[in-house]
């Protein structure tokens, strides 16, 4: 291990672990308050550009969740490190709710836009292509009310005035955790100024009751409209996506399935700019796309308390014909106390964050690349 990183961590560790204990003290007490998250070190190797071949600080998370009677709020914050400590770094969420009763709540602020099986499509650390369309693990600011009814059915209504914001790094547009619509940087090839407007969701799943000891199916669909503002230009366009999804588990297997589309009409344009993670990029404006992920949990193995095998292959497929964009991702988990190694391999086709270009989620030029990343994760 690297001895600066290991100096450098260790005492990020120590601070956070007794943090958190102290806060769960308080949160045993009046049983309000959790607080939790992770200090992730990671190892890489690419075939698309030179190797630090080092270990490496990655991310910290933090979140902090409030449930008391029928008030509850949550926090969710992460730093980065690309070349310095925390050089990026977001808010992710910030909201507080309300429970009307057991099946009823409304919440306010940042906060998740249900769209898809839920916040994650996968089992990975590194998500799917879709994510980088700013279709899954979104995070916008507005309201959003979820109803259970009938016992099986969750019914969720969004309103969202806008996108999460824009956080601290170096780029002029793109230091957000949420893959947004943004405004290009000076050098692009093609000047744009986006941001996304009154975003409308709806997602209604249901799980279905099935005679067999074990087994769990979940299905549902889900809408999403919004207003698309370019102010460079001053043209508006209107986008419009759905997901119709399935979430099967039987004993430590668990397989969840989400097709979809996208379409943008009303801006001249083949594709819009979109940023996340400190860097833009350029996306088709109509496609297609699927995300399969497969997950075995063995349970406790050997010295460790649980350990994990998955496998993800994610598609957006463009309607204009251009090479299609891919991100296929295959790992195991290694789980002993609050410690966890990741292995992941990651395979990416015209993938902007893999091996290729910042137009590839447009017009794919058949770039290929594969990144091996090794997390190591301390949770507190």
């Amino acid at each position: 291990m690297n001895k600066n990183l290991l100096m450098g961590i260790l005492p990020l560790i120590v601070s956070l672990s007794a943090f958190a204990q102290d806060l769960d003290e308080a949160a045993i007490k009046n049983e309000s308050l959790k607080v939790s998250g992770f200090v992730r070190a990671k190892y890489e190797l690419k075939d698309y550009s030179s190797n630090d071949e080092k270990l490496t600080f990655d991310a910290l998370k933090l979140s902090v969740k409030y449930n008391k009677e029928a008030v509850l709020g949550g926090l969710e914050y992460r730093c980065y490190q690309f070349k310095t400590l925390c050089d990026f770094s977001a808010l992710v969420d910030a909201y507080v709710g309300y429970n009307f009763d057991s099946q009823n709540t409304l919440k306010f602020g940042i906060q998740p836009v249900v769209f898809g099986p839920g916040r994650f499509w996968e089992s990975n650390y590194y998500g799917g292509i879709v994510s980088q369309v700013g279709l899954a693990d979104i995070h916008n600011f507005g309201l959003n009310y979820s109803l259970n009814f009938f016992d099986n059915n969750n019914l969720n209504l969004g309103y969202f005035y806008s996108d999460g914001g824009r956080y601290f790094g170096h780029s002029r547009d793109a230091a957000r955790y949420t893959s947004n619509f943004v405004q290009s940087e000076p050098n692009d090839d093609v000047q744009m100024n986006l941001s996304e407007k009154n975003i409308l969701s709806i997602s209604l799943d249901r799980k279905i009751e099935l005679n067999h000891e074990n087994t769990n199916l979940i299905l549902g669909g889900s809408f999403l409209s919004s207003t698309i503002e370019d102010d460079f230009t001053n043209q508006d366009g209107d986008r419009n996506a759905w997901a119709v999804f399935g979430n099967l588990s039987y004993k430590n297997l668990a397989v969840m399935l989400t097709i979809g589309q996208q379409r943008i009409n009303g801006l001249d344009k083949d594709g819009l700019v979109m940023g996340s993670f400190d860097d833009t990029y350029t996306v088709a404006n109509d496609g297609n796309f699927y995300t399969l992920d497969v997950n075995y949990k063995f349970g406790q193995f050997y010295v460790f308390d649980n350990v994990s095998i998955y496998g993800m292959l994610s598609q957006y497929k463009k309607e204009n014909n251009d090479n299609n964009s891919s991100r296929n991702i295959f790992g195991v988990s290694l789980i002993k106390d609050k410690f966890e190694i990741a292995a992941e391999q990651i395979i990416g086709k015209n993938d902007p964050s893999i091996g290729g270009g910042k137009y590839d989620l447009a017009k794919g030029d058949d770039a290929k690349g594969n990144l091996t990343k090794i997390n190591f994760l301390y949770h507190f």
